[in-house]
């Protein structure tokens, strides 16, 4: 099972649409993006040899998607956890229990992966200005490896991935 979980709004949905799309595989309908909170309930996908889990995001300002995220990455054997390219930002608590783990459950970060998504929002645009774009989401990966680092999580940087599912939103559109 691969669970991808993250605040809302951070391109977890973008994200599986477009690996679903890359695999050839159908998309579901149901599959919705939007601004607000828009994945209320864990949704389970085939992805070859993978249950590819669809999850609530997280501070939608409802404790529910929380809870059910948490629960659907708890049994996974990858957690990719989606972040908006502002990175961690408000409260990161439950996410931070997940991967640390408590005295009742494994911690998840040595079989997570972190995906900076929107990287389309990182103010250079890769066709125009290549090495700024390169530049920009290289500090991107460092600030998450040091914010991480000084939550307790020691991530190895082959762990963060920096993507845009959906590049300024032309992918939507299309069937």
């Amino acid at each position: 099972v691969l669970v991808v979980i993250g605040d809302y709004s951070s391109g977890k949905t973008s994200l599986v649409k477009r690996l679903l799309a890359e695999a050839d595989s159908a998309t579901a309908d149901g599959l919705g993006v939007a601004a607000q909170p828009a994945t209320s309930e864990a949704r389970r996908y085939d992805f070859g040899p993978w249950d590819l889990v669809d999850a609530p995001g997280f501070q939608s300002g409802r404790a529910d998607h929380d809870l059910v995220a948490v629960a659907a990455a708890r049994d996974a054997a990858l957690v990719v956890v989606v972040l908006h390219v502002n990175l961690l930002i408000g409260d990161t608590s439950r996410l931070e229990q997940l991967l640390l783990g408590d005295e009742t459950t494994v911690g998840k970060a040595a079989s997570t992966v972190f995906v900076i998504g929107r990287m389309d929002e990182v103010g250079a645009d890769p066709r125009l200005a290549p090495r700024d774009f390169l530049v920009r989401r290289r500090r991107k990966v460092e600030e998450l490896l040091a914010i991480l680092r000084s939550k307790g999580l020691v991530v190895a940087p082959e762990q963060v991935l920096a993507v845009a599912a959906d590049p300024y939103g032309l992918v939507e559109r299309r069937a």
